[in-house]
């Protein structure tokens, strides 16, 4: 008998619901679920035949489906979108100790920092610092600055 070890893929590592002989992906579940309340609404508009009230909740199930399996890079497209959408509130730079929106590109080596404004105090999650030092930071809540 032979030791085998299965490495999960980023194919395999997902966290799936076994419905009969199907597999199917949590995130696939929770969309398709969240979908059920404007299915009821659409299964009980009245004025419409039957045929085209099915339709409309069969089509509404198979755009939560498909908008569940879509990766990018082994990230669900959801969360790129979510990520993409914060990105422009987070702190891209600490000075003097206060994180700040910044411009932030690499020009032949070298770090350039333009149009720095303060960046969003409200949110407490927010990584903040304590002190710094060249090429090291502490960070205050949770988080990690570099």
């Amino acid at each position: 008998m032979s030791n085998i070890v299965k490495v999960p893929l980023a194919v395999d590592a997902q966290v799936r619901v076994p419905l009969g002989p199907v597999n199917l992906p949590i995130r696939g579940v929770f969309l398709v679920a969240s979908t059920l309340p404007l299915d009821v609404v659409a299964f009980a508009i009245p004025g419409l035949p039957s045929t085209w009230r099915l339709a409309t909740v069969g089509l509404l199930f198979v755009i939560a489906f498909a908008l569940a399996a879509p990766m990018r890079e082994g990230i669900w497209i959801g969360t790129a979108a979510a990520y993409g959408f914060i990105e422009k509130y987070m702190p891209t730079v600490v000075i003097d100790g206060v994180r700040k929106r910044a411009t932030v590109r690499d020009i032949g080596g070298s770090v350039h920092v333009t149009n720095h404004q303060d960046a969003l105090h409200s949110v407490p999650f927010l990584p903040g610092c304590n002190s710094t030092m060249p090429g090291r930071s502490e960070t205050t809540n949770f988080g990690m600055l570099m």
